[in-house]
């Protein structure tokens, strides 16, 4: 049989093409996509960030946009003024000198994202270098950049001049409405513009969360364990793992300062099989907002187990293991004991008899969907209804040292959760 040889320098045939099998199947782009809120875009695009205050113009029915007239007192403008506004500057931008009258004009582009839509001949001051401000306007009619409802816009802003006594005065006496840019409540999704006095809560409101922080940090944290506790009055130590689940999550670094991270035992003894944590609590319909889940735990009565009792785990380091004397549990059948009542001094969470039950953490009303308390209100409000009073949130905050020891644990541990809702403002403007 002959062999087949190629000589050297000879193209090879081409390799047949083989058979394809095409997915005739369409598919969306949106399958491959995702929604970025456009408020976002002002971190991703190149520039360089600069604040500002800018004056908006406030247009009757009949009134046409036009520039900035400080001189001209028979012409009416009026301006809303938004402080602390973050533009981002695209480029450096053009510059040009005019030798014969000695002057100088610059122009750049910037982008804007906020609630409210910028105008052509809207006002801004910003830093003109030198230690002294520029006063800027908008020459063209603002570009919108995508179709979205939250629009981002590019403007093109002039420098009018240096700012004086004269013309901030000018300024001054056109605002009739008052702003203020959060970059907080924008970054946590909500409305960018607000008023200044609700500035102003949320800013008080968000310092008393490392203030409750510390606190709790300070005054439950037990060492010797390395989580929070509770001591009943004859001294004995009580672990309540759905508590210190629910803080070691509200929790981050810069809140616990120089504490290390809150300890978390395993209590899967006994007859549970399923669920990390046992049955549903309160806790976790707090930290979900679903509010659909309360007739789940309404009948749950809370109660504690000897950590004598908790046999058969397989983990170590538990909490058997420990030095706690008590778990608070709601289902302690898993534990493979009968409901059991004790008189806590102290600690009004627990069922005292068999005649008389407490309902956990809140009233027996709030589990029917009927919060009695000023507290139970704020927690609807804030966590189901997506309503934050903050006045009266900020008056809670500022009684909370003077609340019952449980209530500055329990409640405090709550705050914080809804101090952390109460950052994002809406609805929009």
């Amino acid at each position: 049989m002959a062999l087949k040889t190629t000589p050297l320098g000879q193209e090879l045939p081409p390799t047949p093409e083989s058979p394809k099998i095409y997915n005739h199947a369409y598919k969306h782009t949106i399958v491959d996509s995702a929604y970025t809120p456009e408020t976002s875009l002002l971190t991703m695009v190149d520039g360089t960030p600069r604040l500002m205050e800018y004056y908006r113009r406030e247009l009757g029915a009949d009134e046409e946009i036009s520039t900035f007239q400080p001189d001209n007192s028979a012409v009416y403008q009026s301006y809303a003024r938004i402080k602390s506004l973050i533009g981002k500057q695209d480029g450096a931008g053009t510059y040009a000198f005019d030798p014969t009258t000695g002057q100088s004009s610059g122009s750049f582009e910037m982008w804007l994202a906020f609630d409210l839509a910028p105008l052509q001949f809207d006002v801004a001051i910003m830093d003109a270098g030198e230690g002294r401000a520029g006063l800027y306007h908008i020459t063209q009619p603002p570009e919108i950049r995508n179709d979205t409802s939250n629009k981002v816009y590019l403007c093109t802003f002039e420098k009018l001049g240096i700012l004086t006594e004269d013309l901030m005065a000018q300024l001054e006496i056109r605002v009739v409405k008052e702003w203020i840019y959060s970059k907080d409540s924008a970054l946590h999704g909500g409305v960018g513009i607000i008023t200044e006095p609700e500035f102003n809560t949320a800013k008080d409101l968000f310092s008393w969360r490392l203030t409750i922080a510390n606190y709790i940090m300070n005054t439950f944290y037990w060492n010797p364990e390395r989580t929070i506790a509770w001591e009943d009055g004859n001294g004995r130590k009580i672990y309540d793992q759905y508590l210190v689940k629910f803080l070691a999550g509200q929790m981050p670094a810069d809140l616990r300062t120089s504490y290390p991270p809150i300890n978390l035992f395993s209590t899967q003894y006994g007859g549970r099989e399923y669920g990390g944590f046992g049955d549903i609590t309160i806790w976790e319909i707090l930290m979900r907002g679903d509010f659909n889940l309360l007739p789940v735990v309404k009948n749950s009565t809370v109660t504690i187990v000897s950590t004598n009792r908790l046999i058969n785990t397989r983990q170590y380091g538990n909490l058997r293991s420990s030095k706690f004397d008590w778990v608070v549990v709601v289902d302690p059948e898993r534990y493979q004991i009968q409901r059991a009542y004790f008189n806590m001094d102290g600690f009004p969470l627990l069922a005292s008899s068999p005649q008389y039950t407490t309902a956990y953490l809140f009233t027996p009303q709030f589990y029917d969907g009927d919060p009695q308390t000023d507290f139970e209100k704020l927690v609807v409000d804030a966590l189901k209804n997506q309503m934050v009073d903050r006045e009266k949130l900020l008056a809670y905050c500022k009684d909370y040292f003077t609340l019952p020891k449980w209530q500055q644990l329990y409640h405090g541990a709550i705050l914080l959760l809804l101090i952390q809702v109460s950052r994002k403002f809406g609805p929009p403007i």
